[in-house]
């Protein structure tokens, strides 16, 4: 059965009319899984987003490979910067 929760379309539409902004400050490193959550990014998806990834470069070759996938996102709005 579905009811009414008294959400209007227009409300939503209008909370999702902005990107969700994405920021993480934290050391690139495997662990911390920053590749998995820009290589699952989808282009659909593309306007819905700002990633912000700040943080210390502890392992040069996870960073890098960070970086290509990135690259390979062009489409979304990513941005990798030195810690803080």
């Amino acid at each position: 059965m579905l009811y009414n929760r008294g959400i209007k379309q227009s409300l939503i539409d209008t909370i999702y009319s902005q990107p969700i902004k994405l920021f993480q400050a934290a050391t690139f490193t495997e662990k911390k899984n920053q590749l998995g959550l820009v290589e699952a990014l989808q282009d659909r998806h593309s306007s819905r987003f700002i990633i912000s990834f700040y943080g210390e470069q502890v392992d040069k070759i996870y960073f890098n490979e960070l970086e290509r996938a990135v690259k390979i996102n062009h489409k979304h709005c990513i941005r990798l910067q030195n810690k803080i």
